[in-house]
């Protein structure tokens, strides 16, 4: 796989460079991708060649003077497949015999030929036989759903930005970033509310394609009747997960049930979450609806170490702790 880099104009400053880029591959190993690429290399786009890695997410550090670093995060795609059914259709009709002619037709039917054979050979006798095979498919076009493409962006603020923007599923979410973010959005979703910043479209980070079911069907008239059924066979690829930096938070509840307050227990602990979600910093995330854990988890930052297989399920970004308790042990 390639993957080009660009480095946004934020990340230009004039002792910026020379950089290291770094990835993390399926299996949590870290490799070096590239070393000692320009300021200028990647302000145009440097790609590399991540043969044989599977690349899920990594860094692109300067390692000079200045002495800073980026997260990226990879997706990938689920292909099409094609159906194609095929059929061959060789109608032979041979009469013979002076004073009785016997007929053999041999055919193979396929959807869509029709045909009439009629023998022209005139013996003695005028033959009798004259098959005829007509052939009237009928097929039936599955109505596909357009491809949607999401895309990762860049957001970072000077001093602060605020932008909305809508997930791959289509909920809406929005918030103010007075660092930099990368989200997972629609194509051409993302837009500046307020304040002052930047805003950089990635690669893509997920495609949402249609599921088809054809099913051709044919009748032959008057000795076959084929019917053909194709159901294709999708083979779903593993969850991909991306890691986070996040800090652990216990939850009160009343007598009733009620969260009415939350507690941080850990300031330093590794999440991943699903790469369809694109958790908003600064806000608090569970691990499933209703599993009653006591436990939710504030997103700080971007890492490319895995966690302990501490995944999060949750998709609702709550800015206030109480709310992400009580989906967590709902009434």
């Amino acid at each position: 796989m390639f993957i080009t880099f660009t480095i946004p104009s934020g990340y230009t400053a004039t002792d910026a460079g020379p950089f290291n880029i770094s990835g993390l591959t399926d299996t949590f190993d870290v490799v070096l991708l590239a070393t000692g690429i320009t300021k200028s290399q990647l302000l145009t786009g440097y790609t590399v060649d991540t043969t044989p890695y599977t690349i899920v997410s990594g860094t692109v550090a300067s390692v000079g003077l200045c002495t800073n670093e980026v997260n990226y995060v990879i997706s990938s795609t689920t292909p099409t497949p094609t159906v194609t059914p095929t059929g061959t259709s060789t109608p032979t009709v041979t009469p013979t015999g002076t004073s009785t002619p016997t007929g053999t037709p041999t055919e193979t039917i396929t959807p869509t030929p029709t045909g009439t054979n009629t023998p022209t050979e005139t013996p003695t006798t005028t033959p009798t036989t004259t098959p005829t095979s007509t052939n009237t498919p009928t097929v039936v076009t599955p109505t596909e759903t357009p491809i949607l493409f999401c895309y990762g962006y860049n957001i970072e603020g000077a001093a602060s930005i605020d932008v909305e923007w809508l997930e791959c599923d289509g909920t809406p979410n929005s918030a103010t970033v007075t660092s930099a973010i990368v989200v997972c959005a629609q194509n051409g979703s993302v837009f500046q509310t307020g304040g002052e910043g930047n805003i950089t479209q990635l690669g893509e980070c997920e495609t949402i394609t249609p599921m088809e079911t054809p099913t051709p069907t044919g009748t032959n008239t008057p000795t076959s009747t084929p019917t053909i059924t194709v159901t294709p066979t999708f083979t779903p690829e593993p969850i991909g997960t991306s890691a986070y930096e996040a800090e652990e938070w216990s939850c009160e509840y009343d007598s009733g049930g009620v969260a009415t307050g939350c507690t941080m227990i850990n300031d330093n602990v590794i999440v991943e979450m699903p790469t369809s979600t694109s958790p908003v910093f600064g806000r608090f995330y569970i691990e499933n609806v209703g599993a009653c854990t006591g436990s939710i988890f504030k997103i700080t930052g971007n890492t490319i170490s895995g966690g302990p297989n501490l995944i999060l399920y949750g998709t609702t970004g709550h800015g206030v702790c109480t709310n992400a308790c009580q989906e967590n042990c709902q009434l």
